[in-house]
C-alpha cells in the first residue's frame, strides 16, 4: 500500500475551515455536530495567530 499524501489531506481541512468564504460558517457547524450545541453567530469566531 503507498504512502498517504497528507498535504492532500491537510489543504482541505484547510480550505473548509479556514480559508474559504463559508469558513466561520462550516467551523461553526463542525463544533455544533461535535459538542451537540445551535450556535448560530459566526461573528464570534475569529483566527488565532
Amino acid at each position: 500500500m503507498g504512502k498517504e499524501n497528507r498535504e492532500y489531506k491537510d489543504s482541505m481541512f484547510v480550505d473548509l475551515f479556514y480559508s474559504d468564504e463559508t469558513a466561520k460558517k462550516n467551523l461553526l457547524s463542525l463544533y455544533n455536530a461535535l459538542h451537540d450545541t445551535n450556535f448560530q453567530d459566526d461573528s464570534l469566531i475569529h483566527k488565532w495567530n
